[in-house]
């Protein structure tokens, strides 16, 4: 769900929603927005990001805007930077990002199993110049569930000392195996979030010609996309060339495309 969030206002409420993902119904997730996983938020460069966070979880949380230059005041990590939003408290984050760029917002309170739960959005502050056919957001998440549609451990001693926890259910902005319409002959921007708190990802594309323009938000010279390891928390900026033919975003970690 896309939200245009600049200079105004906007609540957002984590709470517990039950949602579908896969073939499990009533899955107990932990969100930010209604309905499915994984709001965007889209800024203009200069404006005003004016966010309200209402908990109504059982347990404290806070919102860190991950990787955007801010007041530290809005940073958002508990007893560092703010105390921790209590359950039926609310906290306001106001200030303008800096930079241009691809930036995700989560908790930083009892952080693998709320992220792991869902909680977690995309910050997406463009800039004006930017001259793209399309402009495409694809947060990565791992979740793990069991067979009854409840969560698994969110971390394993053997997933610590590998390429991380790995989910039962691989999803791309809260969707099993999703197909993305696009323009044919066309320049996309592709904005790739690993959302997942613990899982590596090795990500490259087949179908069509990629080059990384932007790493973690921060701009770099293109240069060919061959395969590019994607850590938690990472950000990937892909400038795109489309052709006639489908083209498919790969994790050579997973055991199918994603």
């Amino acid at each position: 769900m896309e939200i245009v969030a600049g200079d105004k206002p906007l609540l957002i409420a984590a709470r517990q929603r039950n949602i579908a993902l896969g073939h499990a119904t009533g899955v107990p997730a932990w969100l930010y927005s209604e309905g499915s996983p994984f709001p965007m938020l889209r800024i203009k460069r200069g404006a005003m990001l004016d966010v309200t966070l209402q908990n109504a979880l059982a347990e404290h949380t806070s919102i860190h805007w991950h990787g955007v230059r801010g007041p530290n005041a809005m940073d958002g990590v508990p007893y560092l930077t703010q105390m921790p939003v209590k359950p039926g408290e609310t906290f306001n984050y106001r200030f303008v990002p800096p930079d241009a760029g691809t930036y995700f917002f989560h908790p930083h309170c009892n952080t693998a199993e709320q992220m792991g739960r869902g909680l977690v959005g995309a910050l997406i502050v463009e800039d004006p110049q930017d001259r793209f056919d399309d402009d495409v957001v694809m947060i990565l998440k791992d979740w793990r569930l069991g067979e009854d549609g409840r969560f698994l451990p969110f971390l394993t001693p053997s997933g610590a000392s590998r390429a991380g926890t790995f989910g039962t259910l691989r999803t791309v902005n809260g969707v099993v195996g999703p197909r993305i319409d696009t323009r044919a002959d066309a320049n996309i921007r592709l904005r790739l979030i690993n959302a997942d708190p613990t899982r590596i990802a090795q990500i490259g594309i087949e179908g069509a010609r990629a080059s990384i323009m932007a790493i973690d938000g921060n701009p770099v010279a293109p240069f060919p996309l061959d395969t590019w390891r994607l850590g938690p928390g990472m950000r990937l900026d892909l400038s795109l060339r489309t052709t006639q033919s489908d083209a498919r975003l790969l994790d050579y970690f997973a055991a199918t495309p994603i």
